[in-house]
């Protein structure tokens, strides 16, 4: 129940600032292709960062994680460019262009589906991660483990049935067996 209120208010907030996401994904690529175009364009790179540093703080704001860390993974690897005619800066560049493609493509995810699947950025946040030379995130970096569902057994409850998990193993490999053929 709590996490579908949860998911209610990040998707009404989502609503809100839906527009916004829009038009920022917008500036920050047409800034980068500008800065492709003339990559002596200082304003544009600058431009493009305010751009990401903006979407971060949308995603951070309506808490979606995955966008939030691919915007930051974003800005660290454009803190990377450098401004010329610099070879180096070819693999970073589009390695951006894909991020901005992968920001937009999340958002409209989002938007039709309203539920936060993090692990789905992974690929494109490692692929960011591998460019910077960092360690890349471990596939469960997104996965929760919520200590209280795990029941742990007590000393004093009685210990499980011999015949009862000799009835269920049977029949597991019996079903495991007709799913073979």
């Amino acid at each position: 129940m709590a996490e579908e209120l949860a998911i209610g208010s990040m998707s009404g907030s989502f609503d809100l600032v839906e527009k916004e996401i829009s038009h920022t994904l917008e500036q920050a690529e047409a800034s980068l292709d500008r800065f492709q175009e003339n990559r002596d364009s200082e304003e544009d790179l600058k431009s493009c960062t305010d751009c990401l540093s903006q979407l971060r703080g949308i995603y951070t704001l309506i808490e979606l994680q995955g966008g939030m860390i691919l915007c930051e993974e974003s800005l660290a690897l454009l803190s990377q460019v450098q401004v010329g005619e610099a070879k180096e800066n070819d693999p970073l560049l589009a390695a951006l262009v894909q991020a901005l493609f992968v920001l937009r493509r999340y958002a409209d995810y989002f938007d039709k589906r309203r539920e936060d699947h993090p692990e789905l950025l992974l690929d494109a946040i490692n692929r960011l991660r591998r460019l910077r030379q960092a360690d890349p995130l471990p596939d469960s970096h997104f996965f929760v483990f919520e200590s209280s569902a795990l029941k742990i057994q007590s000393v004093s409850e009685p210990a499980p049935d011999v015949d009862d998990f000799d009835t269920r193993s049977r029949r597991l490999r019996h079903m495991y067996q007709v799913g073979l053929l």
